[in-house]
Parts: C-alpha cells; structure tokens; sequence
C-alpha cells in the first residue's frame, strides 16, 4: 500500500538528505516512543528522522561488542547501526534526541555521547504522569529542547513557524487516524502490515509529501473492498516495540488464518488519535498533547483502562 510517488520519493530520501545537509540544513535524529516533538525539529529548519532501525538481527548482534546481552534487542541494534556505518540514515545525522523513557535507550544515548563526533540532547520525561506538575515539567524540558535545537541549527523557531509545523503534522496523524479506524471493517482494504509500514514510511519521507501521498491512500482505501473471510480471527497485537523490518509476525499471523487490526505498541507507531488544538503557547500545547492526550506506556503510573482510545 504505497503510491509510486512516494516508493520513489523514499528510495532517493537519502540522496535529498545529504543534498540537503550540503546546503547547510540539519539532519536530527530522534529515538521513537512518541515523545519527541517532530513539529519543533521541523520548526527550527531541520530534518526530523526517527531511528527505528530494528528489522535486522544483525545490528543488535554488533551492539554486543559494546554493551551487555542484558540491554534489550532493539537498543543494541541502535548502538549496531553506528557501529557498522551502512545505514544512511544513521551517518548522516548532525544530533540526535533521546527522550529518556528506558534505561536502554539512555544506555544508547550515553554511548553515543561518548564514542562518537554527534550531539546528543537529552529530553526529560516525567514517569509519573499524574498531576500538574509533570506536564509543567515537561513543558519545561521542551522549552529547552527548542532552545538545544535552534543552537545547533542556528535558526529561532517562531510560534508562527511552530503553528504551522503543528498544523502539517496534525494533518498527517488525522490521516493516520482515518486509516487506522478503517481496519475495524471486515471488508477494508487497509491491512495492519500496510499502515506498520507507511508509519515506518513518515518517519524518513519529507512530511508535506507524506500528507499529500496519505490523502491519495485514503482516498484510494475508501473506495476500495478486501472482504475478510467470514469467522476469521481478528487480534490485537500488543508489545514495546516494532522496528523498520519487522515484520514477519503479521506474515505468521496471516499464514495461520488470523488477522491483525490493531495494535497497543510503545515504540514504532504514530500516536495518532489526538489532536492539537486550541489557542496559547504552542509548547504548551504540544507538552499536554505528547504527554497526557495519548495512550499511557507501561511506565507511567495510570490506569490505562481511563485512557484507552481503542474501545471507544
């Protein structure tokens, strides 16, 4: 489920990149978790890329060289990236932001800190979540972040500028949204494997060309049928976890006669049900919108049932 436009795009992203970075603009990566707000990277003039990077054994093998079997796969594959060099969206990053949601990824972040000629900016993250004073805090931290990033880009990020990039990226999490909710019809035509890979796909694409190419998919969807033969299993598929390339859980799962068609996952999936809207300080509401409208992780110390968007 991709346009041909945007398979073009994706396979000559890394050359735009490092055209890009030629003229002076800043590629920032981020670790995923949905904590990092793409709109002020994009806002400060540079390229957000979310390292997801994960599909491979191989990777998280090499990060063995470096920390212990204990740091989870998917960490060590970030480390086995840098290690190994051969992903290009892992070379040419000019800083990367760490939101600090798990011992592993803060592992990552103080290795890349350590070993490599890279910019490492830390981003708090309350791990209560239960009362005003998180989200001041974290309105806090995302006050800095902006101030980290327009030092490393040299470009102020304006509210006007941090509106619009608000505006941009709340069009493509609608468009997210619209697809995702499509999958609990039995005759959709959008499978849970194909929205995976096109949230993998906005991670890396420029997001003006994402938001053009999904409104052409959700067109598309919506005239198109895929009628799920009748008493197939349909499941909910729940982790911490799901990288770039890993994907043969949904081939098994098709294989054996089930079918996903939703899924509960921290890290590799867009949080796409809320909105971000009203008026005021756009890092305030950027703050109360990555930190309290979204479905909690397991870390934060609420009752999930009180946030789940996925029984409504």
């Amino acid at each position: 489920m991709k346009t041909d436009r945007l398979a073009a795009h994706l396979l000559d992203r890394p050359a735009q990149l490092k055209n890009l970075r030629q003229k002076g603009t800043k590629v920032i990566g981020y670790f995923p978790g949905n904590y990092v707000p793409e709109e002020l990277i994009f806002a400060a003039g540079a390229v957000p890329v979310c390292l997801i990077a994960g599909g491979s054994s191989r990777p998280a093998r090499e990060g063995l060289s470096v920390v212990p079997n204990v740091i989870c796969p998917f960490a060590r594959a970030q480390i086995g990236e840098r290690q190994l060099g051969e992903n290009p969206y892992y070379e040419m990053l000019d800083a990367v932001v760490a939101p600090i949601t798990c011992q592993h990824l803060k592992k990552v972040a103080e290795i890349w800190d350590y070993r490599h000629d890279l910019d490492v900016i830390k981003l708090g993250v309350p791990h209560q979540n239960d009362d005003d004073s998180d989200l001041a805090y974290f309105s806090d931290r995302l006050k800095a972040l902006r101030s980290k990033l327009e030092a490393v880009t040299g470009r102020e990020v304006t509210n006007d500028g941090l509106r619009e990039a608000i505006n941009l990226y709340d069009r493509m999490r609608g468009q997210f949204r619209e697809l995702s909710l499509m999958r609990r019809d039995s005759d959709s035509s959008v499978s849970t494997l194909d929205f995976i890979k096109l949230n993998h796909d906005s991670y890396h694409a420029d997001p003006a060309v994402m938001v053009d190419e999904l409104q052409v998919l959700c067109d598309e969807a919506k005239k198109s049928e895929r009628k799920t033969p009748a008493g197939k299993p349909r499941l909910l598929l729940m982790g911490p976890n799901l990288a770039h390339g890993d994907y043969d859980l949904f081939r098994l799962v098709d294989e054996a006669g089930g079918s996903i068609v939703v899924e509960d996952v921290f890290e590799g999936v867009r949080n796409c049900q809320q909105r971000i809207d009203g008026e005021g300080d756009p890092i305030e509401l950027l703050a109360r919108s990555y930190l309290k409208d979204r479905v909690p992780p397991r870390f934060h110390e609420i009752r999930y049932a009180e946030k789940a968007w996925l029984c409504r």
